[in-house]
C-alpha cells in the first residue's frame, strides 16, 4: 500500500467539505435544521466521539443530499473516525510506520461487537454515498473494507476493544495475524462481508475511480479487481483484498 499517504490525504480532505457546504441565505425549515446539526457537531469533544450521534436528531425526514452529507460525517465522528485520528495515521505514514497497520486503525468504526460495527459502518456509508459529494462517497466505502478486515483480524485471533478501536490514531496489530485476515479475505476462506466490500468496491469505481482520479495507485487497484471479477461482488471483493 505504497499509495496510502495519498489515500489519507483524500480522506482529510473530504472530511473538510461539509465545511465548505455554505447554507444558502433564505433559510427555511430544513436549513435551520441542518444550521442545528451543524452547530452540534461543532461542539463535540472528540474524546467523548460517540456523543455526536445525539446531532442525528436534528435532521429526522431530511433526506436531501445536503441532509445526508451531514449525517455522513455525524456517522463517522460519532464512530470514533475523527480528524485528530485521520491527522496522527497520516503523520505516522510519515514517520514510516506500517502503512497496512495505519490503514486498519484509521478506518475502523466502533460499536459494541465486530457486528455493530459493521452494521455502523454500512448505515454510514449509505448517508455518505446518497449525498452524492466523491470525496464522503470514497471516504465512506474505503472504511467498510477498513471495518471488514478488522473484524476478520478478530476472527482470524486479534483483539481489538471495538469501543474505540482507534485510539491514539492507531491499532497495535499483530503482523502475521493482519496478515492471515487479508488472505482468509482474499481466499474466500474467512467471515469477510464480501458483498459489503464488493459494494464499496463497485461504487468507488463508478463514482470516484473514473476520469482523471483513474490514474491514482488507489484506484488502479480498485478497477483491476473490478475487471478480474466479471461482475461476480465475492470475487470482486476477494481481488481487492489481495491487492492489499
Amino acid at each position: 500500500m505504497s499509495h496510502l499517504k495519498s489515500f489519507l490525504q483524500i480522506v482529510l480532505c473530504a472530511l473538510g467539505l461539509l465545511s465548505v457546504l455554505a447554507l444558502p441565505a433564505c433559510v427555511d425549515e430544513e436549513q435551520e435544521k441542518l444550521a442545528e446539526a451543524q452547530a452540534c457537531l461543532d461542539r463535540i469533544n472528540e474524546a467523548q466521539f460517540s456523543t455526536a450521534n445525539n446531532c442525528m436528531v436534528y435532521l429526522a425526514g431530511l433526506d436531501s443530499p445536503q441532509a445526508n452529507a451531514l449525517k455522513c460525517s455525524i456517522s463517522f465522528v460519532g464512530g470514533g473516525i475523527t480528524t485528530s485520528r485521520l491527522i496522527s495515521a497520516y503523520k505516522q505514514i510519515n514517520n514510516g510506520a506500517n502503512k497496512e497497520s495505519v490503514f486498519i486503525g484509521a478506518l475502523v468504526f466502533s460499536g459494541a461487537s465486530a457486528a455493530a460495527a459493521l452494521n455502523n459502518v454500512k448505515s454510514a456509508s449509505n448517508y455518505c454515498n446518497a449525498s452524492g459529494v466523491k470525496g464522503l462517497m470514497f471516504l465512506a466505502n474505503f472504511s467498510v473494507m477498513g471495518t471488514t478486515l478488522m473484524a476478520e483480524y478478530v476472527a482470524a485471533g486479534g483483539t481489538v476493544d471495538w469501543n474505540n478501536p482507534g485510539s491514539g490514531g492507531g491499532l497495535t496489530i499483530n503482523e502475521a495475524t493482519l496478515t492471515t485476515a487479508v488472505n482468509n479475505c482474499a481466499a474466500g476462506t474467512g467471515s469477510c462481508d464480501y458483498a459489503a466490500v464488493g459494494n464499496a468496491v463497485t461504487i468507488l469505481s463508478q463514482s470516484y475511480c473514473t476520469g482523471s482520479n483513474k490514474d491514482q495507485e488507489i484506484c488502479k487497484d480498485v478497477n483491476n479487481a473490478i475487471i478480474a471479477a466479471g461482475g461476480d461482488p465475492v470475487a470482486l471483493a476477494q481481488k481487492f483484498f489481495s491487492q492489499l
